[in-house]
């Protein structure tokens, strides 16, 4: 005998009665929605931990920000135009990608200040708030010396602290230049040179 004769109250999982302004209305659910309805809200979870060794096999060939006309794909050396990568360099080394702990330095926008900023390790399912950004208004012995502590002396990527100065070095040299202007050289003087 089935259940439906054995108890008069019974119902389908997958069958819902709502009963409003005097009208009873069938709606039809799966049984897995029914459950969802009754269960306490609870935290969305945060995204795994994927290894960069394996983020790093996936973007290393697939990539949009690889450059991938310099020396037609046959080149020994290819470049990235990744954010956070010091060097613009397509290696798991200076990817910006597949490591958790990245250095960028950039012009601060003003002057001759320096943007320096390092990713937030616990904070990297929000972008807006992933990075930890200081600027640096000093001159440049000093701009080194904070840029040394902040990568290589709390051991944060002890590795790029090279890549970090020669990126320190060329953004200072470019901001002087441009404060500077670009001397323009005689035209008269080039003339008479090439006769």
């Amino acid at each position: 005998m089935s259940n439906r004769r054995l108890n008069p109250h019974f119902c389908p999982a997958s069958t819902i009665y709502n009963i409003s302004w005097g009208s009873r209305k069938r709606q039809t659910e799966p049984a897995s929605s029914l459950l969802l309805h009754h269960l306490p809200p609870f935290v969305a979870p945060q995204m795994a931990n994927v290894p960069g060794q394996l983020v790093w096999e996936i973007v290393k060939k697939n990539s949009s920000f690889l450059v991938k006309e310099f020396g037609r794909g046959n080149a020994s050396v290819q470049f990235s135009k990744e954010p956070n990568n010091l060097y613009n360099l397509n290696s798991y080394k200076h990817s910006g990608l597949a490591n958790r702990k990245t250095v960028t330095i950039q012009p601060g926008g003003k002057d001759l200040s320096v943007l320096l900023a390092t990713s937030k390790t616990k904070k990297q399912n929000k972008p807006a708030n992933s990075l930890h950004k200081s600027v640096m208004r000093k001159e440049f012995p000093r701009m080194a010396k904070a840029v040394i502590n902040q990568v290589a002396d709390n051991y944060y990527r002890p590795d790029l602290k090279n890549a970090a100065l020669a990126k320190l070095s060329a953004v200072h040299r470019s901001l002087k230049v441009a404060k500077s202007g670009v001397k323009k050289r005689n035209r008269q003087s080039v003339t008479r040179g090439r006769k």
